[in-house]
């Protein structure tokens, strides 16, 4: 079982590490592995956190043609992570996170991440997930210390590109618009294939005006991910106030995208 989930953890960080369209592939096969773990070892709460992790992953990074059902998955296999180990770290910090996503529960999601810094301090992932939280919650101004201790705690942080994005996400809420600009660009170039940091460029840079930019970025976008939606929005960005929403979905339209 612990071999599985050591080749599975292999995979996750390689398709962690490259938010690209194969990268999905990665992922797929961290799940098999986890799958065969979780057979010969049942009560592993690793594993299941793991396998977590792949779901989620696979929703937001545009992996699945059908990102609520990663997201159903996220929640189950975290919930049963918890129930394995209720001081596992880790499983409280994908538990919260899933709740956010699939309950828009933001003040559940919020202990639970809290729960999992308690359990480890020095976890770079719970404080990105702090962070991301606090943006959907719709604290920006308390969503940005956790995202900028990610990058304080590891400048070479596997999903960076994602911090970036969510401390965009968090200036744009907080009225600093080439701020939020400035942050999803340098998220772009830490990786080029990252859709979920597009989208933040894509939104920022149509608020500015640019609109040669913007549209440039949205053609960039649309050729990464194609059938990027107006479901897929309502699927992944669980915001709790609907002027936030639309101050996001504003923002990509003023660049051209149609949903």
């Amino acid at each position: 079982s612990w071999d599985y989930t050591q080749r599975a953890l292999s995979c996750l960080y390689g398709a962690l590490s490259h938010l690209h369209t194969f990268a999905g592939a990665d992922a797929a096969e961290a799940r098999h592995l986890l799958h065969k773990a979780i057979d010969l070892d049942p009560s592993s709460s690793y594993a299941h956190s793991l396998l977590a992790l792949s779901h989620f992953h696979d929703a937001l990074a545009d992996w699945t043609k059908d990102p609520p059902r990663a997201l159903s998955a996220t929640l189950e296999a975290a919930r049963r992570a918890v129930e394995l180990d209720d001081d596992d770290w880790l499983s409280h910090a994908l538990f919260g996170i899933a709740v956010l996503w699939t309950g828009r529960n933001h003040d559940r999601a919020r202990e639970e991440v809290e729960r999992a810094i308690a359990l480890n301090p020095s976890a770079v992932i719970a404080y990105q997930f702090l962070g991301c939280v606090a943006v959907f919650a719709g604290r920006p101004t308390q969503a940005v210390p956790p995202l900028e201790t990610v990058l304080h705690l590891d400048p070479q942080y596997q999903s960076g590109s994602l911090i970036l994005a969510d401390l965009s996400l968090a200036r744009r809420l907080l009225g600093d618009v080439d701020g939020a600009v400035a942050a999803a660009t340098d998220a772009v170039h830490r990786e080029p294939e990252n859709v979920r940091a597009h989208h933040r460029l894509v939104a920022a840079l149509g608020h500015t005006g640019r609109e040669a930019e913007a549209r440039a970025a949205l053609k960039t976008l649309l050729h990464l991910q194609p059938d990027f939606s107006e479901a897929y929005v309502r699927a992944t960005y669980p915001f709790r106030f609907a002027e936030h929403l639309a101050l996001f979905s504003e923002g990509l339209r003023r660049a051209g995208w149609t949903g």
